[in-house]
C-alpha cells in the first residue's frame, strides 16, 4: 500500500479547479462566439437507441421495464429530464454532459500526473484534450458516447488509485463507474468485461478479497446482473441489447458475393434475410417493408414501446421507426444463426471485414453525420486538428491510413510489457499494473468495436481516445526523462 495521493493535495486541488473552470469558460465562449449548440432535438426523436419521447415523458417506469434495444441508463436520464421539463429537457441533458466533461477533466489531470510522475503532464492533459474537436463535438451531442468515455476514464483512474491505496472509497467509485459503463453501452458486457475485470482485480489483490467482493463484485451482480437477469426472464436473452446479432450480421455479410449469400441463407429458416441483405444490407431496416412479410406470426400488442411501429414524439407526430419493437428479438436470433453459418463457411471473409473496420476505427471521430452542424461552427479548428493527427499515409494494403492506424498497436506492446512486469513483481509494480489496466481496457473496447460493427467505427474510437492519448503522453514523458538523465 502506498500513500495517497502521491502529490501535494492543495496544489492538485487548485490545479483541478482551475482546469474545470477553464473548461467551462471555454465551453461558454464557444457557445457565445462560435454558436456551438447541443445537437439534440431531431436526433433524440429519430434515434434508434432511444425510446419514444412521449412514452419516456408519460410512462417512464413502464418504458424502461420493456426496453430491449439498449441498456437503460441514458434512456433513464432522458426520461428524468423530461419529468423535470418537457420544454427544456435538452438543456438539462446538456448540463449533464458538461458535468461529465468536468469529471473527465478532473480525471485526466490525475491520470497524466500519475503516469508521468510530474505535474505538468497532468495540467497539459486536463487543458489540451478537452479542447480537442472530438471532445467538444461529442460533449455537445445528445448521445451516450460522451458519458461512456467519461465513465471509462473514471473506472481506469480509480482502479490505478485502488492498486496504490487499497481503500474502500476507490472501490465504491469503481463499482459506480463499472455499472454505469455496463448499463450505458452494451459493448461493455457484464460477463466478457465486468466479471473478467473483477476477476483480474481479485487475482492481483487477493489480500483484499473481502473488500473487493463486498464493494465491487456484489454491486455489479445486483445492478448490472439484475438488468441482465430481467432481460433473460422477460425476453429470453442474456445481455443489455436485443440488437447484438443484427450489427454483427452487417459486419459479417458486408461485400459478399450474391451466390455465397444465397447458398448460406436460402433453404434455411433465415432465408428472408437474403432478401433483406439485397434491399437493406445494413439490416437495421424497416420492420414492415423488410421484415413483417417474412416473419411467420409478427407479434402484436398494446404496450407502445414494444409494439408500435413508429415512435410518438412530444408533439404527437410519428415519423421515426420503433426499433424497440419486440419483433426485432426474433430477427436478432435469426441474424445470430446466419452469422454462425456465414463465418463457418468463410472465416477469412469475416476477418477481411474486421480489417476494414479497423481502418474505419482509425479515422477521425469528428467525421460523423450527426456532428456536422457543430462541426461547421468550429470548422477551422476541426480541419486543422484532422490535418495534424489524421493526415493520410500509405497503408499496408491498397487503402491509405492515418497515423493512428500505426499507433494503436502500441497498446499490444504496452499490454505485453505490463503483464510481464506485473507477473515478475507479483503485482507490486505499479507502472506495469497501470499499463496492463489501460491497455487492456482500450484493447477490449477497440476489439469489440471492430469485431462487431462495420460503419460507425470511427465514432466508437472516441470511447478510448482521451485515455489513449494520456497514456501515450505519460509513457513518452517518462522515456524522455530517463533518456535525459542518462
Amino acid at each position: 500500500m502506498n500513500p495517497w495521493p502521491p502529490w501535494p493535495v492543495r496544489q492538485a486541488m487548485f490545479d483541478r479547479l482551475a482546469l474545470v473552470g477553464f473548461h467551462l469558460a471555454a465551453a461558454a465562449a464557444l457557445v457565445l462566439f462560435q454558436g456551438l449548440r447541443f445537437e439534440s432535438a431531431d436526433y433524440l426523436a429519430m434515434s434508434w437507441q432511444f425510446l419514444s419521447l412521449r412514452e419516456l415523458a408519460d410512462h417512464l417506469g413502464r418504458s424502461l421495464a420493456y426496453l430491449i434495444c439498449q441498456p437503460p441508463a441514458y434512456n433513464l436520464l432522458i426520461g428524468l429530464s423530461l419529468k423535470v421539463s418537457q420544454a427544456h429537457f435538452t438543456l438539462l441533458l446538456w448540463a449533464w454532459h458538461l458535468l461529465w466533461g468536468c469529471l473527465g477533466v478532473w480525471v485526466l489531470y490525475g491520470l497524466g500526473r500519475l503516469l508521468s510522475g510530474k505535474r505538468w503532464p497532468g495540467l497539459a492533459a486536463g487543458l489540451i484534450l478537452p479542447l480537442f474537436p472530438d471532445w467538444l463535438l461529442y460533449e455537445s451531442w445528445a448521445n451516450y458516447t460522451f458519458p461512456t468515455m467519461a465513465h471509462g476514464l473514471v473506472l481506469v483512474y480509480l482502479t490505478l488509485r485502488f492498486h496504490r491505496a487499497r481503500d474502500a472509497w476507490s472501490l465504491a467509485g469503481m463499482a459506480g463507474a463499472l455499472n454505469l459503463l455496463i448499463l450505458t453501452r452494451s459493448i461493455f458486457h457484464l460477463v466478457l468485461f465486468g466479471l473478467v475485470f473483477c476477476g483480474i482485480l481479485i487475482l492481483l489483490h487477493r489480500a483484499e478479497l473481502k473488500k473487493l467482493v463486498l464493494c465491487l463484485v456484489l454491486p455489479t451482480l445486483v445492478l448490472s446482473g439484475g438488468w441482465y437477469a430481467k432481460n433473460l426472464i422477460q425476453f429470453g436473452f442474456f445481455g443489455a441489447s436485443g440488437w447484438s446479432n443484427i450489427g454483427l450480421l452487417r459486419t459479417v455479410a458486408y461485400h459478399r458475393e450474391d451466390g455465397f449469400m444465397r447458398a448460406q441463407l436460402l433453404g434455411t429458416p433465415q432465408a428472408y434475410l437474403y432478401r433483406v441483405w439485397k434491399d437493406c444490407p445494413g439490416f437495421y431496416c424497416d420492420l414492415v417493408v423488410h421484415y413483417f412479410h417474412a416473419l411467420d406470426h409478427p407479434r402484436k400488442g398494446h404496450i407502445p414501446v414494444l409494439y408500435d411501429l413508429f415512435e410518438e414524439n412530444l408533439d404527437g407526430s410519428r415519423l421515426n421507426r420503433n426499433l424497440n419493437n419486440i419483433n426485432f428479438l426474433e430477427i436478432n436470433r435469426d441474424c445470430g444463426a446466419a452469422v454462425k453459418r456465414i463465418v463457418a463457411a468463410d472465416p477469412l471473409g469475416y476477418l477481411e471485414n474486421v480489417w476494414l473496420s479497423y481502418h474505419l476505427f482509425s479515422n477521425p471521430p469528428t467525421k460523423y453525420g450527426f456532428l456536422e452542424a457543430n462541426r461547421q461552427r468550429i470548422r477551422g479548428w476541426v480541419e486543422a486538428w484532422e490535418r495534424i493527427l489524421y493526415f493520410r499515409l500509405p497503408g499496408p494494403d491498397i487503402h491509405q491510413v492515418t497515423p493512428v492506424f500505426y499507433l494503436y498497436p502500441l497498446l499490444l506492446a504496452g499490454l505485453g510489457l505490463g503483464l510481464y512486469r506485473v507477473v515478475k513483481s507479483r503485482g507490486r509494480d505499479s507502472a506495469g499494473f497501470d499499463d496492463l489496466v489501460i491497455c487492456a481496457f482500450c484493447l477490449y473496447a477497440a476489439g469489440v468495436s471492430v469485431a462487431a460493427e462495420l460503419g460507425e467505427n470511427n465514432r466508437f474510437s472516441f470511447l478510448i481516445l482521451p485515455l489513449f492519448w494520456t497514456w501515450l503522453a505519460g509513457r513518452l514523458t517518462g522515456l524522455a526523462g530517463r533518456w535525459k538523465n542518462k
